[in-house]
């Protein structure tokens, strides 16, 4: 094996899984909020919100993630990401009027983002 040979590791498993995780459902998520405007009964303005709320998810967790992986490590920075990924998708189960879906749309990207 020469020596810049990319090696995979259980923590590289574990990245490529938390972007495939987050990539299936910020893209899946797209085409759902039709769906969540008709439940809401809002307009498709105020549907588009989710949309900013991911981006400011996103905006937090470039904020967040250099000073929690200089605490904790990248490895459970990771893991708490992907584990508060899937808890944010399953909260859009249970959660339906706007008020809650626009803040687990920043909580699941925010913790999406986190790697």
């Amino acid at each position: 094996m020469s020596p810049s040979a990319l090696v995979r590791d259980r923590f590289t498993w574990l990245a490529y899984g938390q972007i495939a995780a987050f990539g299936y459902f910020f893209y899946g998520f797209g085409p759902v909020v039709p769906l969540l405007r008709l439940e809401q009964h809002t307009s498709r303005g105020v549907a588009g919100l989710h949309g900013t709320a991911f981006a400011l998810g996103g905006i937090l967790c470039g904020v967040l993630t250099p000073v929690l992986v200089r605490r904790f490590g990248r490895q459970v920075t990771l893991w708490t990401g992907l584990v508060g990924l899937s808890a944010s998708i399953g909260g859009f189960w249970v959660v339906r009027p706007l008020w809650g879906t626009l803040p687990l749309a920043v909580v699941a990207s925010l913790f999406g983002t986190l790697h």
